[in-house]
Order: structure tokens, then C-alpha cells, then sequence
């Protein structure tokens, strides 16, 4: 039914979504500062943006994809993590022998514990035998639509932030779908590179927590313009303020095997000369 994917009796849905960015944006306008203080997106420790993760695309969630529609024989699932107990204990089972060996410095106790998603799966490179494709080897997640509450024109945000842990260093990329006047979508990219180790800089800061999570900050001028899997030949930036439509992670690197990655927060913020502004603002909805 409709009326449950807009505000599904369970928590979550589009109408949720829709509003809790849109009293952030409010309470925002309200700050005497040209330059506002981070948006959350989404936050695994949230009800409502765990209750999306936890659905099919079919009832409004997440979306799952891979390169088995070409033929391929990668394959990988997203599931809610909410306690650190169910953490122990979906670790400690490790039933499936294709899933990604962890190397993941956990915490000790629910008091430290950040609730997150985990997508797990193979990456495989080969090609199917009826298969017209001439590459192989993608996973993807995507979020489900902000619609028209996530249009920041009034703040002009200029950089994403992700927090996220991977098993193995990989190189995944950031999917980003903007609403333009045109009908359609507009996608840009950019490389997540998951680290081991803390590095910091003026255009991109890394810092990696003791649990493993990282918090890694892509300035939008760096994605670029996708058109059917290829660079644009005329290539064009992310505006600031851009309506941004949806959030996702793509794994394409090429490499055959096992992955796992675990995603806890998503924010738009402003972040100049390594700092992020508007941080320790009262009426930041965090």
C-alpha cells in the first residue's frame, strides 16, 4: 500500500523523512549566520532511519543492487544493526563462509555503542557466459527519496560527511542523485576511500574512532558528473545548495572477494580550512 511507505505504522517512511529534515532546516534559519552547522541525513541510531533500512525498496527503503542483472555473480545484503550485543552475536556466528573477514576494533559496551547498517557480500569480476556485458563486478545501496525536503538552497552546503568502517581497504564511491528543473536525475560521484590510519588536510579530513568508525568529509566540488556509468563529457559540479534527492555507495574497484561495510551517520555541512562551521550550534538536530 502507498499510505505505508509514506508513514508506515512501524516507523520510518517518506512523510517521517520528509519532516524531520525539514524542522532541522527550520530550526537552522533561526541561527544568526550566513554559513549554518552540519545536517544529519541520516543516523543509524535514529528509529525512523533504521526502520527505512530495515525494509525492501518494494516498502519504501533501502535499495539493493548488483551485477547479476547483467549477468554477473556478485551479490551482498543490508542489515540493521542496532545493539552491540546483536553485533556479537551476528560475528560470532559467521555462518556464511562468503562473508567479509572482520578486522574491526569493537567497543566494550552498549554505552559506547553506535547503531549502524552492515552490507556485507562478494564482489566477483567475471562475466557470465550469456552475459552481452563487457565489465563485471558492482554492489550498490541507495537511500530511499528525500523528495523536496532536501533542498538546502538557503544554506549552501558545500561538502558530505560519511561515517563508516570497512573489513579491508577498498575504495568504494559515494552516489549522489540531485533534482534538477529538467525531469530526471542528475548523478555524481566521488571516491570513498575507507583508511587505516588518521590523515587530516584542508580539503578532506579522515579521523578514525576507537571502535574503527571513520569520519570522512568530500567536498562536493569534487564529485563528478555521471551519465550511463561514464564521466560527462561536459562536466559540471555539484551547485551548492543543490537538491539532493538521495544518498548512496557503489563498490566497483575491481577487486573479486569479500567486503564488508558499515555505515553509521551521513551529514551535509559547510567545512572550510579543515574546520567544520556551525559544529557546536544549541538548535543542530545531531
Amino acid at each position: 500500500m502507498v499510505w505505508n511507505r509514506i508513514f508506515p505504522g512501524s516507523g520510518g517512511g517518506y512523510a517521517r523523512r520528509w519532516l524531520r529534515i525539514t524542522e532541522a532546516k527550520f530550526r537552522k534559519r533561526r541561527i544568526d549566520r550566513s554559513l549554518k552547522g552540519p545536517i544529519t541525513l541520516f543516523d543509524f541510531s535514529n528509529p525512523d532511519d533504521a526502520a527505512d533500512a530495515s525494509r525492501t525498496e518494494k516498502d519504501g527503503g533501502w535499495k539493493l543492487s548488483d551485477d547479476q542483472v547483467i549477468g554477473g555473480y556478485s551479490e551482498a545484503a543490508l542489515t540493521v544493526i542496532p545493539s552491540h550485543e546483536q553485533q556479537m552475536e551476528l560475528d560470532q556466528k559467521r555462518s556464511n563462509p562468503r562473508s567479509g573477514k572482520q578486522k574491526f576494533t569493537y567497543t566494550d559496551s552498549n554505552e559506547s555503542f553506535r547503531p549502524f547498517i552492515r552490507w556485507q557480500g562478494q564482489l566477483d569480476t567475471r562475466i557470465g557466459a550469456s552475459s552481452t556485458a563487457h565489465r563485471s563486478g558492482f554492489c550498490a545501496i541507495k537511500s530511499p527519496t528525500f523528495g523536496t525536503a532536501a533542498s538546502f538552497n538557503a544554506f549552501g552546503y558545500n561538502a558530505i560527511e560519511v561515517t563508516c568502517r570497512s573489513s579491508s581497504k577498498r575504495d568504494f564511491t559515494i552516489n549522489v542523485e540531485i533534482s534538477t528543473m529538467l525531469p530526471g536525475l542528475e548523478l555524481y560521484q566521488n571516491v570513498l576511500s575507507v583508511p587505516e590510519e588518521w590523515t587530516e588536510n584542508k580539503r578532506r579530513t579522515i579521523r578514525i574512532a576507537q571502535d574503527g568508525f571513520v569520519t570522512v568529509i568530500s567536498p562536493l566540488k569534487d564529485f563528478e558528473s555521471i551519465s550511463r556509468n561514464r564521466l560527462r563529457d561536459l562536466h559540471t559540479n555539484i551547485s551548492l545548495g543543490a537538491d539532493l534527492d538521495s544518498f548512496g555507495i557503489i563498490l566497483k574497484d575491481g577487486v573479486t572477494g569479500d567486503f564488508t561495510f558499515d555505515l553509521a551517520k551521513v551529514r551535509l555541512m559547510n567545512f572550510y580550512h579543515g574546520e567544520i562551521l556551525g559544529e557546536e550550534d544549541e538548535d543542530a538536530p545531531y
